[in-house]
């Protein structure tokens, strides 16, 4: 991908992330409803739901927020990449096109070698090279952000491209500096040779009237000598002033170096960088080495205010060399450091982030709990196995963020915020996934013995039912005799010994549907429903033998029965009676009735109302019991809008439901109905 393509690339994800973000801010109130009306429900939740509820509210709200941070935070580096990626094409493209147009122009140069057009050419090429320097130093600003804030394929176009301008722009510099260097050394050589010659035109007519030999030569070693130094002295100047230059640009390519990096694509580009600096910096040491003995051998030899500028030349070209050796060296040992540091980081990171996507889907297509008890065991083992694995991560979870921790110490500018984000979301995450799999192991365990309960009770209940019902169909609808009747006080005797395998049932399969909604639970309320049923059918009908035993009773008195047998007849269908009638009376009160608190009515409706029903209920509007007030809501709670005192509305409620029955209400310590 070009950077064109990066620029491109960088406007049409901003657009999509504008879209994407929108839809998340137009969702909050949608969560924020779904938030207010959990913690409406949460008002008459009890036991178990309250932490049920909550934990739900809570990943809601903690993936809510991650999904806005994610988004705000993409489109916040979105935002600050666009007009960087513009700013690096300009310059790239500005840089390849100047550089193209020199590299040819000094592939096919036809002019004199050494000669002042070829130094005109080349000082041009110096002043063009000095006048690119911002378009590079705007390139490897604008591409090194670029990279921290695009990473992946794009990351390294940018980088490749950078690498290839810095290594043509440093081609250019060195070719040109190189060609100077030889101009300059030519055109000394030529200006020494001219200056020889005049002085001997200008000697040679004394020749003719003095004989000034041995003058001449002394004069001619003299000069020889003296310019020797001379050239020497200016072509050791003129190293000393590219050396200057150099010098000048490297400090400066170094002062605009971005701080390391702590993305690990980054980190290598600036690595590899800062090795090929380091490179260019070792590659100048015989350069300089050779210059300072030159400097040597010229101080012995110079007048001494040449020796001072000189030493002076060379103080300060070491301090600035040894200034610049040591910081690339330094950098490069940083980088080097944190390089590793980000390695490990990754190494611990992405692996662990991959295994929390897998587990958070695992626990998201997880089944409903089942109310069946042999598929909850294998569904229990099943998850037991995911705990531990994600028990199993806790260290690796702890090793990413000490790794992560370690890295954020050798961080700088927006790279310390993206690993604390990126370690708070890991952590979050892993929270998250934890405690959904421990409140469904948990479910598990509380649900798997009171399905066994549920299981034993309605297997129970019903082959007793099935026994019972099959012996009433088959009995005579005329009056019983004796054994009839022995019989059906055994069935009595019966239904008060299944009493509480009906309250096992109702209680185990209340909580079972609690921990399985779904389904299984509308399967569960159909079984207790039905069950109920049959078990109050049963009661109506022993109910009717009593009633009808009263006749026989009366008739076998009047045919002459002796009085005793009379009398037991007569006392076990009062006792019958009285039996019957238990099952049919209503709960007892805590306290009178003016004197319950709304709290002690409300527990006692949904007592009352589950009485009557005879199985667990919902409060909905199909389930109101005969006795309920038409005027009154079916609710233990005031409902959104009523302005009615709800305490004497539960009063009514009550009132109705012992006038409805024909009974009076009975005050006892505790409710222990």
């Amino acid at each position: 991908m070009g950077t064109a393509e990066v620029a491109a690339g960088s406007e049409q994800e901003l657009e999509r992330f504008r879209v994407i973000t929108k839809d998340i801010t137009d969702h909050r109130a949608a969560v924020e409803d779904a938030v207010e009306t959990g913690n409406s429900l949460l008002t008459q939740a009890t036991g178990d739901d309250v932490h049920v509820i909550q934990e739900r509210l809570g990943i809601l709200e903690d993936r809510y927020a991650n999904i806005s941070s994610t988004a705000n935070g993409r489109q916040q580096r979105l935002q600050q990449a666009l007009p960087l990626a513009r700013k690096f094409k300009d310059a790239t493209e500005k840089l390849s096109d100047w550089l193209d147009k020199v590299e040819a122009d000094m592939g096919t140069a036809e002019v004199a070698a050494g000669s002042e057009q070829e130094q005109e050419i080349f000082r041009e090429y110096k002043k063009q090279v000095d006048g690119h320097k911002h378009l590079v130093a705007n390139m490897n600003e604008a591409g090194a952000k670029v990279m921290e804030l695009s990473p992946g394929e794009g990351t390294r176009s940018v980088e490749h491209k950078i690498a290839n301008i810095n290594q043509r722009y440093d081609s250019v510099i060195a070719a040109v500096q190189h060609r100077l260097e030889v101009i300059q050394a030519h055109c000394a050589d030529i200006k020494d040779t001219t200056n020889r010659e005049d002085q001997h035109a200008h000697i040679e007519p004394l020749q003719t009237q003095v004989d000034t030999s041995g003058l001449m030569a002394d004069l001619e070693a003299v000069n020889d000598r003296w310019n020797s130094l001379a050239s020497k002295v200016s072509e050791w100047e003129a190293k000393m002033e590219t050396l200057s230059e150099w010098l000048s640009d490297t400090e400066e390519l170094v002062t605009n170096q971005r701080p390391p990096s702590s993305q690990l694509k980054i980190i290598e580009a600036q690595l590899q960088e800062q090795k090929l600096l380091k490179r260019l910096v070792d590659d100048k040491k015989p350069t300089v080495d050779s210059l300072k003995q030159e400097a040597k051998q010229l101080s012995s030899i110079a007048d001494p205010g040449d020796r001072r500028n000189i030493q002076q030349q060379l103080t300060d070209l070491f301090q600035r060399w040894d200034a610049l050796t040591i910081n690339t060296a330094d950098r490069k040992q940083k980088l080097e450091d944190i390089l590793e540091a980000a390695k490990d980081f990754k190494d611990a990171f992405d692996p662990l982030v991959e295994w929390v996507e897998a587990t958070e889907r695992k626990l998201s297509s997880q089944q409903p709990i089942t109310t069946d008890p042999a598929k909850m065991e294998a569904d229990t083992t099943e998850h037991q196995v995911i705990t531990k694995d994600i028990t199993d991560h806790r260290a690796a979870v702890e090793d990413a963020v000490e790794t992560g921790k370690s890295l954020l110490t050798q961080a700088t500018g927006d790279d310390v915020h993206v690993i604390q984000e990126r370690l708070d979301i890991l952590e979050d995450r892993y929270a998250n996934i934890s405690s959904t799999a421990n409140g469904r192991q948990q479910r598990l365990q509380q649900a798997l013995p009171l399905a066994r309960k549920f299981k034993d009770a309605t297997e129970k209940l019903s082959d007793w039912l099935d026994k019972v019902e099959a012996d009433m169909a088959t009995a005579e609808d005329a009056a019983m005799s004796e054994q009839e009747q022995e019989i059906f006080r055994e069935y009595k005797k019966q239904v008060d010994e299944h009493k509480h395998l009906v309250a096992n049932m109702n209680e185990a399969g209340a909580k079972v549907m609690e921990l399985s909604p779904g389904e299984g639970a509308r399967s569960v309320e159909h079984k207790i429903a039905n069950i109920n049923q049959r078990y109050d059918s049963v009661i109506a009908a022993l109910s009717g033998k009593n009633e009808d035993s009263l006749n026989v009773s009366a008739e076998q008195e009047e045919e002459g029965l002796p009085q005793t047998q009379a009398q037991q007849l007569q006392e076990v269908i009062a006792q019958l009676r009285r039996e019957v009638e238990d099952l049919r009376r209503l709960p007892e009160l805590p306290r009178k009735l003016e004197d319950m608190s709304q709290d002690e009515m409300r527990t006692y409706v949904g007592i009352l109302v589950r009485n009557v029903l005879r199985r667990p209920f919902k409060w909905k509007e199909e389930e109101k019991p005969p006795f309920w007030p038409c005027d009154i809501p079916f609710s233990s709670r005031r409902p959104s809008g009523n302005t009615t005192n709800w305490s004497d509305k539960m009063r009514i409620v009550i009132k109705a439901a012992f006038t409805y029955y024909d009974q009076k209400p009975v005050i006892t310590r505790g409710m222990n109905n």
